[in-house]
């Protein structure tokens, strides 16, 4: 790679490239380039540069969130049914030989990296505010968020270099088949701030073709009208819900009750990542249709997609709060496999939260130990290689759990004596010794462990 790699990769499986059959691993550079790989032996398949003639990528604007150069931030996705050989859309920024800056969306053959669809597309943008018109300056802002392919459409959302004013939040959508620009929104268009960032989390969607986000810091508008709504549109740090036909607006929303002190304290939801969950039955057997999220305040907001709580000075109104449930600052999105949802905050260990009759347990399954990273996103780790679960009422079981070491992942067993977990985990004590292998679940490995603390939890 011929620069720094801030997007994730992807990956197609079974892709014809120069007539053979390849799996093949998409990556893409600050530097502007985007590479295909095959995914099995790691040879290069083709590689490509986004860049226009005279062009480099962007300098980082005096700011260390992206650096030393920016290109290619956010991650691509792909779509393998489009075009005539699927196609990747990619957004790189660069800078031409007079100085200015460009935004460009790319649609790129899956299989020699070829321009498609009359790209790229140049990113541009203006939208209605009450003094006038508010207009999107390519060099202003960067494209973090991971792209949304929902419906046709490519949706992107936009944020500051390191807060460096004027900015504000937009999300922006594209057709997907003609790279056309299909959708505007602003969401702070009287106010200033609001960008959408989430650590290069992706908005998410749900099959009503709802879109879910957190954006960052920003003006919120604290008097609402009739509808619950702030009366001069101004939504900066917030938990958001968009609808997208026939085009973008804001649909629901949930505000913290202290958003304007949380965003002055820089102590705002924009940092986190949502995370749409599957329908959950409640305790009437009701299906719940939820979405998640967390930012730098530590807490787990948990909120109905049908009634996400809007805003109320006097506390927050929504379906379930986890209060200093993380104990950090949440820097990416959750993950949740089977039943059991993951939160890594901020140097801090990664956690484990079950879901229950659609309301998350207020004690954990379990937590790594020992794994402190600056950011921890549980879905860069792969959330489907971490079961803890509960079999039983009294005498719980675990099964196959990944224990964590810096540089890695160990895959272990937590062993157990005669099928029943040890005293020491149904008493939610850690367990410390990782030798005595029958007395105590342990990471069965030779190399250095990060063994697994297991806490009872009431069903």
């Amino acid at each position: 790679m011929d620069g720094k790699v801030d997007a994730m990769p992807l990956y197609l499986s079974s892709l014809t490239v120069n007539k053979q059959v390849h799996n093949v691993v998409f990556a893409a550079s600050e530097h502007d380039s985007v590479y295909a790989f095959d995914a099995d032996s790691g040879s290069q398949l083709w590689k490509i540069s986004t860049l226009g003639s005279g062009e480099t990528p962007s300098d980082d604007h005096g700011c260390s969130q992206i650096s030393p150069e920016i290109g290619i931030t956010s991650t691509p996705v792909v779509d393998r049914k489009a075009g005539t050989n699927g196609i990747l859309y990619v957004v790189a920024m660069s800078k031409d030989s007079g100085g200015k800056y460009h935004q460009r969306l790319h649609a790129l053959d899956a299989t020699t990296g070829a321009e498609s669809l009359g790209g790229p597309a140049e990113i541009t943008a203006t939208f209605p505010t009450s003094a006038g018109t508010a207009t999107l300056d390519p060099g202003q802002y960067a494209e973090r968020s991971a792209l949304l392919l929902l419906n046709g459409v490519i949706y992107t959302g936009w944020t500051s270099h390191c807060d460096h004013e004027p900015y504000q939040g937009w999300a922006i959508g594209y057709s997907a088949s003609t790279l056309k620009q299909s959708s505007i929104l602003n969401l702070t268009p009287n106010g200033t701030e609001g960008s959408i960032r989430m650590s290069s989390a992706g908005m998410a969607a749900d099959s009503a073709g709802y879109v879910y986000f957190l954006d960052a810091n920003g003006a919120f508008d604290a008097t609402l009208d009739s509808s619950g709504f702030p009366t001069n549109k101004d939504l900066g740090n917030a938990f958001l819900e968009l609808s997208t036909s026939p085009g973008l607006a804001v649909a629901d929303y949930f505000a913290t009750h202290d958003t304007v002190q949380q965003s002055a304290a820089d102590s705002d939801l924009g940092s986190g990542g949502a995370l749409v969950l599957p329908d959950q039955a409640d305790a009437s057997a009701q299906a719940r249709q939820l979405v998640v999220g967390a930012g730098k305040d530590g807490n787990i907001y948990l909120l109905d997609r049908h009634n996400m709580g809007k805003f109320n000075s006097s506390g927050n109104k929504i379906y379930q709060q986890l209060s200093n449930a993380l104990g950090g600052s949440i820097f990416g999105a959750p993950a949740y496999f089977n039943g059991i949802l993951y939160f890594g905050a901020a140097g801090r260990t990664l956690k484990a939260f079950p879901l229950r009759s659609a309301k998350l347990a207020t004690l954990l399954i379990a937590e790594l130990s020992a794994f402190h990273l600056p950011r921890n996103n549980p879905w860069h780790l792969g959330p489907g290689n971490c079961q803890w679960n509960c079999l039983g009422s009294r005498e719980r079981q675990y099964r196959r759990v990944t224990c964590i070491r810096r540089h890695g992942p160990i895959e272990g067993t937590l062993q157990q004596h005669a099928g029943r977990v040890p005293r020491q985990l149904r008493r939610g004590q850690q367990v410390h010794n990782p030798d005595d292998r029958r007395r105590q679940g342990v990471c069965g490995n030779s190399e250095r462990r990060s063994c697994v603390r297991a806490v009872a939890i009431k069903n």
